[in-house]
């Protein structure tokens, strides 16, 4: 169950970088504002590496 939680999880994160990506590339918020920061990014990097951790004996 946990490595399936885990596969999840993961995909979740990749999908939301690239609805991130997407946002920054084409603005879906105002022009004005930067849907995407690097604060943002690390922690979905943190909790994806958390996640594969996980994953590996």
């Amino acid at each position: 169950m946990l490595f399936s939680e885990a596969v999840t999880t993961t995909i979740v994160g990749y999908v939301v970088v690239i609805i991130y990506i997407s946002c920054y590339n084409f603005p879906c918020t105002k022009p004005n504002e930067y849907p995407i920061d690097s604060a943002t990014t690390i922690a979905i990097i943190r909790a994806t590496r958390r996640n594969l951790d996980k994953i590996s004996p």
